[in-house]
């Protein structure tokens, strides 16, 4: 098995994810940038996957959108020519800077979940170091709550791209003692009877609880200014996706 976001799977992604509310959400994020940073101007984005947040986003920011995959950068790029973005390639957990002076940043569909915990904190460095003082960080997280509770559950979805027949396998294996979730995902082609896998990854995704993700954001130099559910209600331990709401000191 590969790693994840091979070039084979970014390719396959935007037809995975078709039905992803995009618009949905980078709507909302916006009326959170404007809440809490009327007059933002700059924005950053930690795993901007294919572009999908970008495309509604930069109609009204100038954006910095950041992801370690150079397929999903080279169609993000070529879908959203002439849009004041500026593209980057780079692993979010090896630490660094994208610019100085962002009024905002963001993270979502779990990009956080992907770091290791020595990388989460090197994420947080960097979001403190680009952002200036007051600035906002929007990020979200597996709620170990709702994990631990339930469990994570297999499953196959069928979806075709050009034409062509697809069935996506998920298979995870929770381990606890360490605080992670290994989930393999295997894409395949049905062509007639018969399947030809196209895709075969393992995506290592370590969940987070509420007050874990208080402390470390409040070490790293931040103020916690909301913790929500995905769509931004009161978080419950039944949702499996908390949003972080918080600015630099």
């Amino acid at each position: 098995m590969k790693a994840p976001f091979s070039s084979e799977y970014s390719r396959l992604y935007d037809a995975v994810y078709r039905a992803k509310r995009y618009r949905e959400e980078a709507l909302r994020i916006r009326r959170i940038f404007e809440h809490y940073v009327p007059g933002a101007r700059r924005v950053l984005e930690l795993g901007c996957g294919t572009g999908g947040h970008a495309r509604y986003l930069s109609r009204y920011y100038e954006m910095v959108c950041v992801d370690r995959s150079a397929t999903m950068i080279r169609i993000a790029r070529e879908g959203l020519r002439g849009r004041p973005i500026t593209w980057r390639r780079a692993d979010l957990g090896r630490g660094g800077s994208f610019g100085l002076g962002f009024d905002a940043c963001l993270s979502l569909f779990h990009v956080m979940n992907y770091l290791t915990p020595a990388g989460f904190g090197r994420a947080l460095g960097t979001v403190r170091h680009d952002l200036r003082h007051g600035g906002l960080f929007v990020f979200d997280s597996w709620n170990g709550d709702a994990l631990l509770r339930e469990g994570p559950a297999s499953g196959e979805r069928a979806f075709q791209s050009g034409g062509r027949h697809f069935v996506r396998r998920v298979t995870p294996r929770l381990n606890t003692h360490e605080g992670y979730c290994d989930v393999a995902i295997r894409i395949e082609e049905i062509q007639g009877r018969r399947r030809i896998i196209r895709s075969d990854e393992v995506h290592r995704m370590r969940y987070h609880f509420p007050n874990e993700l208080r402390r470390l954001v409040a070490r790293g130099g931040f103020t916690v200014r909301a913790v929500t559910n995905d769509v931004g209600g009161r978080l419950t331990g039944r949702d499996w996706s908390m949003q972080f709401v918080v600015t630099r000191n």
